[in-house]
């Protein structure tokens, strides 16, 4: 089997008739594979003389746990919820330097909110392959910490021309020292490309096919930079523009799209006001995004 690039614990095989891609927790395993994986699985279990959990499938009438989560199955989508960890969230200390009694109060709100919709996750519909792309949504927030640091924060879906499903996301303080706007939104994208073109990398090998990789961003300024050869007096950011320019002229990047911050789910990695973006996103799993510019590219013969 082969490692995937962005998770260790993470394989697949997708050799002639043999199709399977197995997520490693700790002692347990979660795979889908066709019948003929599984018979060699159990072949070279019995071979090596290992001992392993009896298997269970997921059904309509049979739901899985794995790692924490609730794993359910319909006619048209994968649920995934945390039932147990939010029954479990009283007993665990948050961590907060100096904290407020406005702090505190949040915390508790919180908590309150997740035990009472606890049955709330995410659903994974089923998705056209030939329109499917992986689309990165980056937003920062900037100098907004108490320690006025930067926040910076990106959604990934995969998508195609009707649906999407939300397969990775983050919110992290930003180690680099932001002089402006412009870094912090930079520095967010840098994050989310980064992620996003190794999650390309992984499906592209498991798939056999070429996937699209598209960038969103809110900020004019960024979009100037990377797609119309804008500069900034900032050299130190020209290191991370060229980069993503680099990719953007190989094709790796399909495009780069300037959407309004209404419609950027991004924008709840940062923020603490609502985002009704990744809302309908979570619980549609459609995507309504603005696009105030864009460029039509040509396409290529490595394309058709």
């Amino acid at each position: 089997m082969t490692t995937s690039s962005y998770d260790s614990c993470l394989l697949f095989n997708n050799n002639n008739d043999t199709f399977g891609i197995v997520g490693l927790q700790t002692d347990d395993t979660l795979f889908v594979a066709n019948k003929r994986f599984v018979e060699l699985e159990k072949q070279n279990l019995l071979h090596a003389g290992f001992e392993a959990k009896p298997c269970e499938i997921l059904t309509n009438q049979n739901p899985l746990t794995f790692n924490g989560s609730n794993i359910t199955i319909d006619a048209n989508s994968i649920n995934i919820s945390q039932t147990t960890q939010c029954e479990k969230l009283e007993e665990f200390a948050a961590q907060a330097i100096n904290p407020t009694l406005h702090d505190f109060k949040a915390l508790n709100e919180r908590i309150k909110w997740q035990i009472k919709h606890k049955h709330r996750g995410l659903k994974f519909t089923k998705l056209d392959f030939d329109s499917v792309q992986i689309v990165v949504f980056a937003d920062p927030s900037f100098a907004n910490n108490f320690d006025y640091s930067s926040q910076i924060g990106y959604v990934i879906v995969l998508k195609d021309e009707n649906n999407a499903n939300v397969i990775h996301w983050s919110s992290v303080k930003c180690k680099r020292v932001t002089r402006s706007v412009l870094a912090s939104e930079l520095y967010a994208m840098t994050l989310g490309f980064d992620v996003g073109a190794v999650i390309k990398l992984t499906f592209q090998c498991i798939l056999k096919r070429e996937i699209p990789l598209v960038l969103c961003t809110d900020s004019h300024s960024l979009y100037e930079c990377l797609v119309k050869l804008g500069s900034t007096s900032e050299k130190r950011l020209m290191i991370d523009i060229m980069c993503i320019r680099q990719s953007y002229e190989r094709r790796e990047i399909a495009q780069i799209i300037w959407i309004d911050g209404n419609s950027n789910p991004a924008d709840a990695m940062t923020k603490s006001k609502p985002c009704p973006a990744l809302r309908k996103l979570i619980e549609t799993n459609k995507i309504d995004v603005t696009a105030y510019n864009w460029v039509e590219r040509i396409p290529t013969k490595n394309d058709d």
